[in-house]
């Protein structure tokens, strides 16, 4: 960053893209609580900084194409990417290595410790793992539209009013009188 800015300037650059609340970013850059609101609304008026938080703010955000293998790992990955069947044979385990370094597509993990006894009194504890991942046809689905393969339809059904006024009688359509009647078909 250039050697103008002040430190709180510059950590204020690097912690506005986090959430884009300025007052908020403005206190944990260092400046006051009381006046951080009125320092950020200046800050963000700088031409300068404006700049550099949208320099920040790019290197931070995914393009397009890193977008889509997002999307495409999420509708494509399985939960049976993340397991490792023990050696024994008779227990199946999340391989932690894989979790790292494929835990973008992991929604939520949940661990539960459970305590156990043996027969002969003795505590053993072991922990139970849940992976869920995220939603693999919603993925799909924005792949599709991405794609032009999916179109959405929208329905309307009810009522429609519509209300007609004009500013002055000049304006207003001249009434046709009503048709005359038409003569009866000859019935044959």
């Amino acid at each position: 960053m250039p050697p103008q800015l002040t430190a709180k300037q510059r950590a204020f650059v690097l912690e506005y893209p986090r959430d884009f609340n300025a007052t908020k970013a403005a206190i944990r850059a260092g400046f006051s609580a009381k006046t951080a609101r009125q320092v950020a609304s200046q800050l963000l008026t700088k031409p300068n900084i404006s700049k550099l938080i949208d320099q920040e703010f790019e290197k931070r955000s995914l393009k397009l194409d890193e977008i889509l293998a997002r999307l495409t790992e999420q509708a494509t990955t399985s939960i049976g990417d993340f397991m490792v069947v023990n050696p024994d044979g008779n227990r199946i385990a999340f391989d932690p290595e894989i979790i790292k370094e494929r835990g973008h597509l992991i929604k939520r993990i949940k661990a539960i410790s459970t305590v156990r006894y043996s027969e002969k009194g003795e505590q053993y504890e072991y922990t139970t793992l849940s992976l869920e991942l995220y939603n693999a046809q919603k993925a799909l689905d924005l792949l599709g539209r991405h794609r032009g393969m999916a179109a959405e339809v929208v329905q309307h059904t009810g009522e429609i009013n519509i209300k007609v006024t004009y500013q002055n009688d000049r304006s207003r359509p001249h009434r046709h009188a009503q048709a005359p009647a038409r003569p009866a078909t000859p019935v044959h």
